[in-house]
């Protein structure tokens, strides 16, 4: 729904300035009415731009940078019981304003098989806890993650103006490891910032769970 509140301001605002103006104006010559309208027509352009600029830049901050984000996962066996893995970040600037990449993190942790202290902290707790997220060091982030052990990670940071992606266009990023041939379900959590100052930190992640024989879930 199209919010008419400005709109409405606007008109009720106008209509105050035109009655100011015209009121005084009754007695005047009718040349005088040219530099009224003239007058009040500049008015109105310099709030119909005001106007402009609150809904471009403040109400749908079109200021600031919009992306979307999604992985491209392959991997291959490659002998010694060990996967080459390939994580393919897609990434896409769907907002209006030029993105610069300043630093990219991705995290891979083993889901299954289930590691030591993951079945550890299962047996040890209650239903009722594990239902709830209440298990010390196997929950976090106030018990909405479960803490999956971390079986690599890379941490890139590039330059002003390195990694540049315009508006409408995509960029492929991408990041190799090699996994143990046993791991049967990963965790992929990605994280990009932008490199200019806002008047906060901009970012934009991404996590999946990606099951080596069943392909991506």
């Amino acid at each position: 729904m199209v919010d008419r509140t400005p709109f409405v301001f606007i008109t009720v605002v106008c209509t105050i300035i035109l009655i100011f103006l015209i009121g005084p104006a009754v007695k005047y010559p009718a040349e005088d009415w040219v530099v009224i309208l003239k007058t009040f027509v500049e008015i109105v352009a310099v709030i119909m731009g005001g106007l402009w600029t609150y809904l471009t830049f403040i109400k749908n901050r079109l200021e600031y940078p919009y992306a979307k984000i999604e992985h491209k996962i392959h991997y291959w066996h490659i002998g010694e019981k060990r996967i080459y893995l390939s994580v393919v970040v897609l990434f896409v600037n769907s907002g209006k304003v030029l993105i610069s990449l300043k630093r990219g993190t991705v995290y891979i942790r083993q889901v299954r098989p289930l590691t030591t202290d993951i079945k550890n902290y299962i047996k040890k707790s209650s239903p009722e806890d594990l239902r709830n997220g209440q298990v010390a060091k196997m929950f976090v982030d106030k018990g909405r993650q479960i803490s999956w052990p971390e079986i690599g990670y890379r941490i890139c940071e590039w330059n002003d103006g390195e990694i540049l992606i315009e508006p409408g266009e995509t960029e492929e990023i991408q990041f190799d490891f090699i996994v143990d041939e046993n791991i049967e379900t990963i965790e992929i959590i990605t994280y990009f910032q932008d490199a200019r100052k806002w008047k906060s930190d901009i970012g934009w992640k991404l996590t999946s769970l990606y099951d080596f024989e069943r392909r991506k879930l």
